[in-house]
């Protein structure tokens, strides 16, 4: 999807494992955060996330940013989370 205000590419940003919200990369832009609840809904900004890829996306920073892998699997616990 695209922001309909600056035609940047919209992200995910994380609420919670299972929910996400689209919104701006470009940190002068306010979209969506300028919507309501009611308007988010409506134009499905507010998506569900596959938990799964989360954990191997973040398992795999990660390991390139050094950090030990018993603190890294502790963090992403493969395998326990509950979908």
């Amino acid at each position: 999807m695209i922001c309909p205000l600056c035609c940047s590419s919209l992200r995910q940003n994380l609420l919670s494992p299972p929910v996400a919200l689209l919104v701006c990369p470009n940190e002068s832009c306010v979209y969506p955060l300028n919507l309501n609840p009611e308007e988010l809904a409506r134009k499905q900004l507010v998506v569900r996330t596959d938990e799964e890829k989360i954990l191997k996306l973040m398992q795999k920073k990660m390991d390139e940013a050094g950090v030990e892998k018993k603190v890294s699997d502790f963090i992403v616990r493969p395998g326990t989370r509950q979908t």
